[in-house]
């Protein structure tokens, strides 16, 4: 395996090839270990910019009424070096 697939325990308890967003193809939909899901949009050096449709059900990603914090989710610029599960 090289160095850009690893295969780790994600929080659902499943396995799966890691791979870092510079290495994926534009559109391609994705999950990163916390349950995030969002597809890449663009690469470059250094970031990527991904548009997020889905985060955890977790307190840290919702407003105090309940809602979904809007600044998790949308058009954002990551890491490229960013390890994620692809999701077919």
């Amino acid at each position: 395996m090289d160095q850009n697939t690893k295969t780790k325990l994600h929080h659902k308890g499943s396995t799966a090839a890691l791979k870092k967003l510079i290495d994926l193809e534009l559109g391609t939909k994705f999950r990163v270990g916390s349950g995030t899901v969002g597809f890449l949009l663009n690469k470059a050096i250094g970031s990527a910019t991904v548009f997020v449709i889905e985060v955890p059900k977790s307190p840290s990603f919702y407003n105090e009424d309940g809602s979904i914090d809007p600044y998790w989710t949308g058009k954002l610029r990551w890491s490229s070096e960013t390890e994620v599960e692809v999701i077919k």
